[in-house]
């Protein structure tokens, strides 16, 4: 069976590629958004969102995985930053904690 990974994250790809695994990348095409408020299932929902997009673009069986991941501190979510600037105000919100 054909084994997917619906990332294109640099990460991910070292860890199946460390475990040895024989894959194919297929990214999503889905707009990472969740009305989730909690973290866990937040993730869980862009995830299941991720495998559907991907699920959606092939015709042959496969396993498909897919994941997110975000950084939940003082009740706030933070996710990937939309700008360098915002990036660093994150970086300190988050400094020392």
């Amino acid at each position: 069976m054909k084994l997917i990974l619906a990332s294109n994250s640099k990460t991910r790809k070292d860890i199946f590629d460390m475990v040895g695994w024989k894959y194919e990348v297929i990214t999503s095409k889905v707009e990472e958004h969740s009305n989730s408020i909690g973290p866990e299932q937040y993730v869980i929902d862009l995830s299941k969102d991720k495998a559907n997009s991907v699920a959606s673009q092939i015709s042959d069986k496969a396993l498909i995985v897919a994941a997110d991941s975000i950084i939940y501190m003082d009740n706030k979510k933070f996710e990937k930053p939309k700008s360098k600037e915002e990036g660093f105000e994150n970086i300190k919100k988050m400094s020392g904690k």
